[in-house]
Protein backbone atom coordinates (compact mmCIF):
# COMPACT_ATOMS: atom_id res chain seq x y z
CA UNK A 1 0.00 0.00 0.00
CA UNK A 2 1.30 3.04 -1.06
CA UNK A 3 2.32 5.25 2.33
CA UNK A 4 0.24 8.30 1.53
CA UNK A 5 -2.97 6.78 1.13
CA UNK A 6 -2.16 5.30 4.40
CA UNK A 7 -1.03 8.39 5.65
CA UNK A 8 -4.53 9.78 4.23
CA UNK A 9 -6.25 7.48 6.55
CA UNK A 10 -4.12 9.42 9.34
CA UNK A 11 -5.49 12.10 8.52
CA UNK A 12 -8.87 11.27 8.39
CA UNK A 13 -8.11 10.59 12.10
CA UNK A 14 -7.16 13.86 12.98
CA UNK A 15 -10.20 15.49 12.03
CA UNK A 16 -12.69 13.49 14.27
CA UNK A 17 -14.02 14.95 17.49
CA UNK A 18 -11.52 14.25 19.95
CA UNK A 19 -13.36 11.57 22.01
CA UNK A 20 -13.67 9.73 18.39
CA UNK A 21 -9.52 10.16 17.48
CA UNK A 22 -8.54 8.72 20.95
CA UNK A 23 -10.53 5.38 19.85
CA UNK A 24 -8.93 5.07 16.53
CA UNK A 25 -5.29 6.02 18.65
CA UNK A 26 -5.77 3.58 21.37
CA UNK A 27 -7.04 0.83 18.91
CA UNK A 28 -3.42 0.76 16.42
CA UNK A 29 -0.29 0.13 17.43
CA UNK A 30 2.44 2.43 18.55
CA UNK A 31 4.95 0.96 16.11
CA UNK A 32 2.31 1.27 12.85
CA UNK A 33 1.35 4.52 13.97
CA UNK A 34 5.39 5.50 13.93
CA UNK A 35 6.02 3.57 10.63
CA UNK A 36 3.31 5.17 8.98
CA UNK A 37 4.51 8.50 10.25
CA UNK A 38 8.08 7.91 9.25
CA UNK A 39 7.57 6.46 6.10
CA UNK A 40 8.43 8.72 2.48
CA UNK A 41 4.61 9.26 1.08
CA UNK A 42 6.29 6.99 -2.13
CA UNK A 43 7.01 4.25 -0.45
CA UNK A 44 5.17 1.34 -0.23
CA UNK A 45 3.59 -0.11 3.31
CA UNK A 46 2.73 -3.12 4.57
CA UNK A 47 -1.20 -3.14 4.18
CA UNK A 48 -1.61 -4.68 7.47
CA UNK A 49 -0.66 -1.20 9.00
CA UNK A 50 -3.25 0.35 6.28
CA UNK A 51 -6.02 -2.40 7.69
CA UNK A 52 -5.08 -2.01 11.04
CA UNK A 53 -5.55 2.05 10.71
CA UNK A 54 -8.65 1.49 8.09
CA UNK A 55 -9.92 -1.14 11.14
CA UNK A 56 -10.11 1.37 14.27
CA UNK A 57 -11.85 3.57 11.99
CA UNK A 58 -14.10 1.71 10.84
CA UNK A 59 -14.97 0.07 14.31
CA UNK A 60 -15.36 4.13 15.76
CA UNK A 61 -17.19 5.46 12.57
CA UNK A 62 -19.10 2.69 10.94
CA UNK A 63 -20.40 1.71 7.93
CA UNK A 64 -22.21 4.60 6.80
CA UNK A 65 -19.95 7.41 7.98
CA UNK A 66 -16.57 5.36 7.32
CA UNK A 67 -17.69 4.96 3.75
CA UNK A 68 -18.18 9.16 3.52
CA UNK A 69 -14.99 9.64 4.88
CA UNK A 70 -13.41 7.44 2.34
CA UNK A 71 -15.55 9.43 -0.76
CA UNK A 72 -14.13 12.73 1.07
CA UNK A 73 -10.81 10.92 1.11
CA UNK A 74 -11.08 10.27 -2.23
CA UNK A 75 -11.60 14.16 -3.38
CA UNK A 76 -8.89 15.05 -1.30
CA UNK A 77 -6.19 12.76 -3.10
CA UNK A 78 -8.19 13.60 -6.85
CA UNK A 79 -6.00 16.92 -6.09
CA UNK A 80 -2.73 16.07 -5.27
CA UNK A 81 0.16 16.03 -7.91
CA UNK A 82 -0.24 12.31 -8.40
CA UNK A 83 -3.67 12.57 -9.82
CA UNK A 84 -4.65 16.15 -10.44
CA UNK A 85 -3.28 16.12 -14.35
CA UNK A 86 -6.42 13.59 -14.95
CA UNK A 87 -8.91 14.86 -12.49
CA UNK A 88 -9.04 18.92 -13.13
CA UNK A 89 -10.98 19.96 -15.59
CA UNK A 90 -15.00 19.86 -16.57
CA UNK A 91 -13.80 16.81 -19.13
CA UNK A 92 -15.22 14.83 -16.15
CA UNK A 93 -18.33 16.66 -15.43
CA UNK A 94 -21.28 14.32 -15.68
CA UNK A 95 -18.48 11.25 -17.15
CA UNK A 96 -17.29 9.39 -14.20
CA UNK A 97 -16.39 6.64 -16.79
CA UNK A 98 -13.55 8.56 -18.09
CA UNK A 99 -12.04 8.30 -14.62
CA UNK A 100 -13.12 5.13 -13.91
CA UNK A 101 -12.00 3.96 -16.54
CA UNK A 102 -8.22 4.45 -15.47
CA UNK A 103 -8.32 2.21 -12.18
CA UNK A 104 -6.84 -0.20 -13.47
CA UNK A 105 -3.92 2.01 -13.79
CA UNK A 106 -4.70 3.79 -10.43
CA UNK A 107 -5.15 0.64 -8.15
CA UNK A 108 -1.66 -0.51 -9.30
CA UNK A 109 0.21 3.07 -8.10
CA UNK A 110 -1.64 2.80 -4.72
CA UNK A 111 -1.67 -1.06 -4.01
CA UNK A 112 1.33 -3.89 -4.29
CA UNK A 113 0.33 -7.46 -4.29
CA UNK A 114 -3.64 -6.42 -3.61
CA UNK A 115 -4.91 -8.02 -6.70
CA UNK A 116 -5.65 -6.35 -9.72
CA UNK A 117 -8.88 -3.93 -11.57
CA UNK A 118 -10.63 -4.57 -14.82
CA UNK A 119 -13.37 -2.54 -16.33
CA UNK A 120 -16.05 -3.47 -18.63
CA UNK A 121 -18.79 -1.71 -19.80
CA UNK A 122 -22.14 -2.79 -18.49
CA UNK A 123 -25.55 -1.49 -20.08
CA UNK A 124 -25.80 2.09 -17.75
CA UNK A 125 -22.72 1.87 -16.13
CA UNK A 126 -19.84 -0.08 -16.00
CA UNK A 127 -18.69 -3.66 -14.37
CA UNK A 128 -16.01 -3.45 -11.94
CA UNK A 129 -13.80 -6.66 -11.19
CA UNK A 130 -11.24 -7.08 -8.64
CA UNK A 131 -9.47 -10.29 -8.66
CA UNK A 132 -6.46 -12.24 -7.06
CA UNK A 133 -6.96 -10.56 -3.69
CA UNK A 134 -5.23 -11.64 -0.87
CA UNK A 135 -6.64 -13.86 1.95
CA UNK A 136 -5.00 -10.97 4.20
CA UNK A 137 -8.29 -8.40 2.17
CA UNK A 138 -10.84 -10.87 0.88
CA UNK A 139 -13.06 -10.81 4.11
CA UNK A 140 -12.34 -7.44 5.30
CA UNK A 141 -15.26 -5.38 5.52
CA UNK A 142 -13.51 -1.91 6.03
CA UNK A 143 -11.51 -2.63 2.91
CA UNK A 144 -14.53 -3.31 1.08
CA UNK A 145 -16.58 -0.49 2.24
CA UNK A 146 -13.39 1.75 1.80
CA UNK A 147 -13.54 0.73 -1.90
CA UNK A 148 -16.99 1.20 -2.42
CA UNK A 149 -16.64 5.27 -0.72
CA UNK A 150 -13.89 5.54 -2.85
CA UNK A 151 -16.24 5.25 -5.88
CA UNK A 152 -19.03 7.02 -4.32
CA UNK A 153 -16.42 10.07 -3.77
CA UNK A 154 -15.44 9.36 -7.69
CA UNK A 155 -19.10 10.14 -8.88
CA UNK A 156 -19.37 13.15 -6.42
CA UNK A 157 -16.04 14.57 -8.28
CA UNK A 158 -17.58 13.95 -11.75
CA UNK A 159 -21.16 15.92 -10.17
CA UNK A 160 -23.34 12.41 -10.19
CA UNK A 161 -24.03 10.05 -8.00
CA UNK A 162 -22.79 6.20 -8.20
CA UNK A 163 -24.70 2.98 -7.50
CA UNK A 164 -22.50 0.24 -6.41
CA UNK A 165 -24.15 -3.05 -6.85
CA UNK A 166 -21.70 -5.31 -4.94
CA UNK A 167 -21.50 -9.42 -5.96
CA UNK A 168 -19.45 -11.15 -3.11
CA UNK A 169 -20.34 -14.80 -4.62
CA UNK A 170 -16.49 -14.90 -4.85
CA UNK A 171 -14.93 -12.90 -2.29
CA UNK A 172 -13.71 -16.42 -0.52
CA UNK A 173 -12.09 -17.00 -3.80
CA UNK A 174 -10.18 -13.58 -4.24
CA UNK A 175 -12.89 -11.59 -6.55
CA UNK A 176 -15.34 -9.29 -6.14
CA UNK A 177 -17.76 -7.52 -8.36
CA UNK A 178 -19.01 -3.97 -8.32
CA UNK A 179 -21.34 -3.10 -10.60
CA UNK A 180 -21.46 0.97 -11.27
CA UNK A 181 -24.06 2.82 -12.63
CA UNK A 182 -24.84 6.75 -12.61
Amino acid sequence: MRASYTQSSVRMTEHLPPEEARRVVAAVRDETWSAIRSASSLAFLDMRMHLEVDAALYEVLGRERYAKACARLTLELMQKPLFAPVTRGRLLRGHPERLLRRLPMTWALIFRDVGQVEVDDLDGGLRLSIRDLPVLVRHDEAFLVGVIGTLEGVGEACGVHIDVAVDETQRGLGAITLRLRW
